[in-house]
């Protein structure tokens, strides 16, 4: 059993909105508000000093994520970086006419990352997948920071662990699980990061949510028909409803039984952050 995401002692709250009640699987499920919570939504900014936020604070700005939108080319020399508030963006690399997704980044995290490995320009396209809202950052300003070392550098480097070891992971998975357990790998760890954006709070995690058929084939590395193909399997047994673009996964238990075990090691990585 793995714990759920700890964020400054708070937990993700998960709905089940094929039953109406609240269901997080083995996860846990807990509605506690932390009265020291801060205005911020990214889980990145929310554990930074209030020394450090200040030295931010001048240089973020608010955009909106509209779907489909890329933030990143690949191989473009990137000027800023993008905390999101709300919304998921996908890292997506292609080789041979194909297009595979690398990772996503949702409120947990950075857009943005190899900048801080001395990268000067992207490795993936960074296209968004969920609207939401992210606060971007000149580039030049966090890599600045950066370098003075000390609690950011440190909250940084480890949040580029738990990156590299997800990036790890699901290199492996792609290798050794099957396309079932890919998707409802992937299936759980958009849940994780599909939030309800006009809460603000940061903490409650809806099992509702858009994908388009796309992106689905990026994420279990096939076609689109196939990759339709496999929820077809998922819907008849029961773990998920499937409309459209829409998704609502009706029992969040068996679709982490479903999953292979490469979700407890991602999901654990994240949550030693929050520790």
């Amino acid at each position: 059993m793995v714990r759920p995401f700890l964020w400054n002692n708070s937990r993700f709250v998960l709905h089940d909105y094929c039953s109406g009640n609240a269901s997080s699987g083995r996860f846990g499920t807990d509605r506690r508000k932390d009265n020291a919570m801060k205005s911020y939504r990214n889980h990145l900014l929310r554990g930074l000093s209030p020394e450090i936020l200040a030295v931010f604070r001048p240089h973020l700005e608010l955009i909106e994520l509209k779907r489909s939108a890329r933030l990143f080319e690949a191989g473009q020399q990137a000027e800023h970086v993008y905390f999101p508030e709300a919304g998921m963006v996908s890292l997506v690399l292609r080789a041979s006419g194909r297009e595979v997704e690398s990772s996503v980044v949702g409120r947990e995290g950075l857009v943005g990352m190899p900048i801080l490995l001395g990268q000067e320009r992207t490795i993936a396209e960074a296209v968004v997948q969920m609207e939401g809202e992210a606060l971007r950052m000149p580039a030049a300003v966090l890599k600045r920071e950066f370098k003075r070392g000390g609690v950011l550098q440190e909250r940084l480097l480890a949040y580029i662990a738990a990156v590299l070891g997800q990036s790890t992971q699901l290199a492996l998975c792609s290798h050794v699980h099957t396309p079932q357990e890919r998707l409802a790998l992937w299936l759980l760890m958009t849940a994780d990061r599909a939030g309800d954006a006009s809460k603000g709070t940061g903490l409650e995690y809806a099992l509702k949510f858009d994908l388009p058929p796309e992106f689905l084939a990026q994420m279990v590395g096939t076609d689109v028909s196939n990759a339709a193909a496999q929820v077809g399997v998922m819907q008849r047994a029961g773990l998920l409803s499937y409309s459209g673009n829409r998704f609502e996964l009706c029992s969040r238990e068996e679709m982490e039984d479903a999953a292979c075990d490469c979700y407890g090691y991602i999901h654990s990585a994240f949550t030693r952050l929050g520790s």
